[in-house]
């Protein structure tokens, strides 16, 4: 658990850069503008579970894994499909909007060193899109999530307004 949580945190640190006033992702997404400072990141293991399984989860595949949002509950979910003992980890993104842009409002990872197969969730919460004024004065809340594997990082992501 010692060494997925020390490759968890350089993953992070190295996934997210931010250069003047920008987030650029290691996808190679476009920037997203911030309006404030970049918040910490938050840093959770896994509690086993059967699979998510429900309509409201939206998953991202990943290499080695799968990390999936469960929008009712704020849960996200993270399977490791590969016996190669490096670990799966979900890394997210929660995003408000303050009336004008998107400000990143805090971030972390949720990492599963299960046994291979074995699902398990971290329990968020989160701001949900409808609220008003949310933490930032505005209304709007979305989750940007990648699936990562603790060698090889993230590759891509997706979206998701959380509406549950």
């Amino acid at each position: 658990m010692q060494k997925l949580r020390a490759r968890l945190a350089a993953a992070a640190a190295a996934a997210v850069l931010v250069l003047t006033g920008l987030v650029v992702t290691s996808a190679g997404a476009s920037a997203s503008p911030i309006t404030t400072a970049a918040p910490g990141w938050e840093n959770d293991d896994v509690v086993a579970a059967s699979s998510p399984g429900l309509p409201s989860t939206v998953c991202q595949g990943g290499p080695g894994g799968r990390s999936c949002f469960q929008k009712y509950g704020d849960k996200i979910w993270v399977v490791d499909s590969y016996t190669n003992g490096r670990g799966h980890y979900a890394q997210w993104e929660n995003w408000l909007h303050n009336g004008s842009t998107w400000v990143l409002y805090r971030r972390g990872t949720c990492g599963n060193a299960l046994t291979t197969g074995v699902w398990g969730y971290c329990n968020k919460e989160f701001y949900e899109n409808g609220t008003s004024p949310n933490a930032v004065g505005g209304r709007g809340s979305g989750i940007r999530l990648y699936s990562c594997d603790a060698l090889v990082g993230c590759q891509g992501y997706t979206w998701i307004v959380n509406n549950g």
